[in-house]
């Protein structure tokens, strides 16, 4: 799930932005963890540039930055700081070599979560009694030599001797 905040042409400090909106943001991640009890999420942003070249033209720019994905089961770590530290990192990548980018305004803020479930097996994916009788899962020993450390050497061999058998 997905929610768009609203972001006005004043809006220039990443920050200030955060911090006015973090109230909101730390109360749908609640909710979204009142209901799925376990989620991953981040939030991204989206921000217009703009410079003024050595010879005199205007130039604009927009760019995207986004925190790295979190799976959380409690807002305890979810914090403005943390979320706009991420950002100002994005922006200073953006900027990186002098080139005296200027923001000009956030054009677009999304939180962005969805349920977390990681033991939970997915229907699609085969059961391990159905990979056992296809025998899609082997053990292969290699007695005679030290070959089963190369990478890939056993499933190779394994290969190799399928089809001569075939």
């Amino acid at each position: 799930m997905t929610q768009q905040y609203a972001a006005e042409p004043t809006d220039v400090e990443v920050y200030e932005y955060v911090r006015d909106n973090a109230i909101d943001i730390r109360y749908h991640l609640d909710a979204a963890i009142r209901t799925d009890r376990s989620i991953k999420w981040y939030a991204t942003v989206d921000i217009a540039f703009s410079r003024t070249t050595p010879d005199g033209d205007n130039q604009h720019s927009t760019a995207r930055s986004r925190t790295q994905p979190d799976i959380i089961s409690d807002t305890s770590d979810v914090t403005a700081d943390r979320i706009a530290c991420e950002f100002l990192t994005g922006m200073e990548n953006f900027n990186r070599r002098r080139s005296n980018w200027v923001v000009e305004s956030i054009l677009d803020f999304r939180l962005t979560h969805a349920l977390f479930r990681p033991h939970k097996v997915h229907p699609s994916l085969p059961r391990l009694d159905r990979l056992l009788q296809k025998n899609a899962i082997i053990n292969i020993q290699n007695l005679n030599d030290e070959m089963c450390s190369i990478p890939f050497w056993p499933l190779l061999t394994q290969l190799t001797t399928k089809e001569i058998r075939e």
